[in-house]
């Protein structure tokens, strides 16, 4: 599997602990970036203030504490992004127990 850079919008350590896990051997060369909340998530994928330098991830994470309101706008956001590398990032709710 080739390296993958991965966006983590939440910071909860279960969360963070859960992608690290389900990424398993390739730890090392995966690259995770973690954002607190959604409107840092947009800030990130439009590489806009501290968030110049980021890389395009190749997956989002949405942590399950996220409110659904904030999740359904960046939702939104990212269907209707004008740059189609943006709107084809796969986008997946981690859910709690």
């Amino acid at each position: 599997m080739e390296p993958k850079t991965l966006l983590l919008i939440g910071n909860t350590p279960s969360a963070i602990k859960f992608i690290v896990k389900s990424f398993g051997k390739n730890n090392e060369q995966n690259s995770l970036s973690v954002v607190d909340d959604c409107a840092s998530a947009k800030a990130f994928l439009a590489k806009a203030g501290k968030y110049k330098d980021a890389p395009r991830p190749d997956a989002i994470f949405v942590g399950a504490h996220i409110l659904k309101t904030d999740r359904e706008e960046f939702m939104k956001y990212i269907k209707q992004n004008p740059d189609s590398r943006i709107r084809c990032v796969p986008v997946l709710k981690l859910a709690s127990c």
